[in-house]
């Protein structure tokens, strides 16, 4: 899938086995400001308040790209207000192999940049992770219950923040 330059607003994306997702220079994917355009997937939340919700999505996925100079902007201003009801991630990978995410700059998240949930495999490279001082909750890379994730640059981040390794 290619996102061309240009600004893009959109609800929950799922991706598939097999995809290179690509954003071009100047493209930005920005996440809807209303929880009803994305689509539940799975069980309720770890609060258990929601099924999770997210701009980019992979369940049992394997071989995939995330790449390119292009922005994932999370729309976090809009869902500060209630924090119970609110997206989950920018990107959430659950279960998910060979996966690398390359390049791409995450922007101002609702509750986590990216999250990787029982994956392995996988490769961060020169990604850019941006929040607002005063956001709520901008968790960077969280992940859980996986194993072989290597990060091969720095990951830039404008807020200090957590990367969480469960």
């Amino acid at each position: 899938m290619f996102v061309p330059a240009g600004v893009f607003l959109t609800g929950g994306v799922q991706l598939r086995s097999n995809m290179a997702f690509h954003l071009a220079g100047g493209a930005i994917l920005r996440g809807s400001p209303r929880l009803s355009d994305y689509r539940a997937v799975g069980a309720p939340s770890e609060s258990g308040s929601q099924p999770d919700r997210s701009i980019l999505t992979a369940t049992g996925v394997n071989n995939l790209s995330i790449n390119g100079a292009g922005t994932l902007d999370g729309s976090d201003a809009a869902f500060w207000s209630d924090p119970s009801h609110r997206p989950t991630a920018i990107l959430d990978l659950g279960q998910c192999h060979n996966v690398s995410i390359r390049g791409v700059t995450f922007l101002d998240p609702a509750r986590y940049h990216a999250r990787m949930v029982r994956c392995s495999n996988m490769v961060v490279d020169g990604i850019t992770m941006r929040a607002p001082i005063l956001a709520p909750n901008s968790d960077g890379l969280q992940t859980s219950d996986s194993a072989a994730i290597r990060s091969v640059s720095p990951i830039a981040r404008l807020k200090p923040a957590t990367m969480r390794l469960c």
